[in-house]
């Protein structure tokens, strides 16, 4: 739901890598924060599990927000009691590459402010408005 994302302008950009399962979004304006979504696989079942738990039990359970990183320090480790340090640095740096590129790519678009790109409506495959080949 785009009210959740708590932009105060409209979205400039939403880029999603489906091989490193990452979705970010960007928006108009100085001081937007670029989201940066990362599924993993093994929380969602995790959660799956927590929810089916307490559900079972009757008791409720609230939605959970997005999570908002400020610093690739921040990022969660899962099941980092059973990974060596060496693997727990691994899969740090991993994260932290894959939000670097996905930066560099949000960057990239915000700093061609003076591109002028017809509204996402126009190119819908609905729309009558067709690009011409090049």
């Amino acid at each position: 739901i785009y009210s959740e994302l708590s932009f105060t302008s409209p979205l400039r950009d939403v880029a999603f890598h489906p091989h490193e399962n990452m979705v970010s979004f960007c928006a108009f304006g100085q001081n937007q924060p670029i989201l940066v979504y990362i599924y993993d696989y093994k929380v969602a079942q995790q959660e799956a599990e927590l929810v089916k738990d307490l559900s079972s039990s009757l008791a409720t359970v609230a939605p959970r927000g997005p999570q908002f990183f400020s610093s690739f320090s921040e990022i969660p480790i899962q099941n980092s009691s059973v990974l060596s340090p060496a693997d727990q640095f691994v899969s740090v740096a991993r994260a932290s590459m894959k939000i670097q590129k996905v930066k560099r790519k949000l960057d990239s678009v915000t700093a061609s402010s003076n591109l002028l790109l017809p509204a996402p409506s126009s190119l819908s495959p609905h729309s009558r408005l067709r690009l011409q080949d090049t």
